[in-house]
Order: structure tokens, then C-alpha cells, then sequence
């Protein structure tokens, strides 16, 4: 029984190690990042507050929210998301549709129209429509996964049919990036951000 106790008591202490030892400045001026035009800053601190910045050339964005550790891994939310949800789909069957055609409806979860990229694969493989905004139909039959890439900026989540008879999907899109349950990774004094295309990053941010 005390051997347990001592256990639960070293699991919380290291948890709580880590937590604190990560609080602090990190930022991509280091050797791992050699894009001069792409900046990134993150602010953690010891209330479990952070802040983040990103500057690429035209591009400024900053977000606040909270944070926490599972180990080794760093999970964001956002403080004032504009969204629940990255992505939503609802799937029909639409009998006026043209036979080996799909329409795809896409507006942002407050309905405005958002410029987006369409990325699909099919038995033929996978496809790109550019800059489109609005409805989108693609000549395509028994399609197996899309996602959209929104302002040319923010990848969506990837989104496999349920329906096998579906041919018209009606999408709301986050029109900005969200940190929702967002995991990065930390290692030693070093996070890996995950990019905007839903990967992780080649490079880190450095503590300073």
C-alpha cells in the first residue's frame, strides 16, 4: 500500500517537474529554422497562460489561450476560439446531381463564403481544384477522402465519406487556424510545433 502511495506521489511530482521546467520563452531564431521570412514565438507561463506569435511576410498572427503537458507532449487551446470545431461535413444523396459528378458547399460555420483549395482522391488518384469558393462540383466517383486548404493558408482536417451512395457535401469551414486540443512535442528545451498543414514541423522553437 505505501509502495503505491510513494508510486501516485513521484507520478504527480514528475508531472509537475515537467510542467514548470517547460514555462518560458521559445522562439525559431536557431539553427533548425533557415526560413528568414517565417518567425514563430511561444510564451508559456507559470499560470498555464500562453501566447503566440507568427510572422510570415504578409502575414502577422497571434493567439492567447491555456496550456498543459501530458508527458511529453504540449497541448494548446485556444482562450477565444471562433470555432467548436475545425471542420464540419453533412453528406447527401442528391438524385439531380449528374451521374459521376460531386458537389461540394462550402461556407464557414457563420455561412460567408471562404476562399478555398479542394484537395480529393479517388480511384483515379488525387486531385487539386484551385482558389474556389462557394460550390464546387468535380467529375469523381466513389470518392475516398478531401480536405480543403482555406485562404491558401489553413489546412483542414482530412474527411473520409461514410456514405458510399454520397455525391453532395455541405462543409462548414474555421476560417483561421485553431488550437484545439492542439499537441505539440517537447523535447529537452525544445518544442515541435505542429504546421499548418497538420504536420509536425521540421524545425523547433528554442527556449531562451
Amino acid at each position: 500500500m505505501i509502495r503505491v502511495y510513494l508510486l501516485i506521489v513521484l507520478s504527480c511530482l514528475a508531472r509537475f517537474c515537467l510542467g514548470q521546467s517547460v514555462v518560458g520563452k521559445y522562439n525559431t531564431e536557431n539553427e533548425s529554422h533557415t526560413n528568414r521570412r517565417h518567425y514563430e514565438e511561444l510564451i508559456l507561463s507559470s499560470d498555464h497562460a500562453f501566447r503566440y506569435f507568427t510572422n510570415m511576410e504578409f502575414i502577422r498572427i497571434s493567439k492567447e489561450g491555456t496550456w498543459q503537458t501530458n508527458g511529453d507532449t504540449l497541448i494548446l487551446n485556444d482562450g477565444k476560439p471562433c470555432c467548436s470545431e475545425k471542420m464540419s461535413v453533412k453528406e447527401e444523396h442528391d438524385n439531380k446531381i449528374t451521374k459521376h459528378t460531386v458537389r461540394f458547399s462550402v461556407t464557414t460555420f457563420e455561412g460567408d463564403l471562404v476562399n478555398y483549395h479542394l484537395v480529393f482522391t479517388d480511384k483515379e488518384g488525387t486531385r487539386t481544384m484551385w482558389s474556389r469558393n462557394g460550390n464546387t462540383e468535380v467529375k469523381a466517383s466513389k470518392i475516398k477522402k478531401f480536405n480543403f486548404i482555406v485562404n491558401s493558408l489553413v489546412f483542414s482536417p482530412e474527411y473520409s465519406p461514410k456514405r458510399k451512395d454520397a455525391n453532395y457535401f455541405m462543409v462548414q469551414l474555421a476560417p483561421e487556424r485553431l488550437f484545439l486540443n492542439e499537441k505539440w512535442i517537447i523535447r529537452n528545451e525544445k518544442i515541435i510545433p505542429l504546421g499548418w498543414d497538420n504536420k509536425y514541423a521540421s524545425y523547433h522553437l528554442q527556449k531562451l
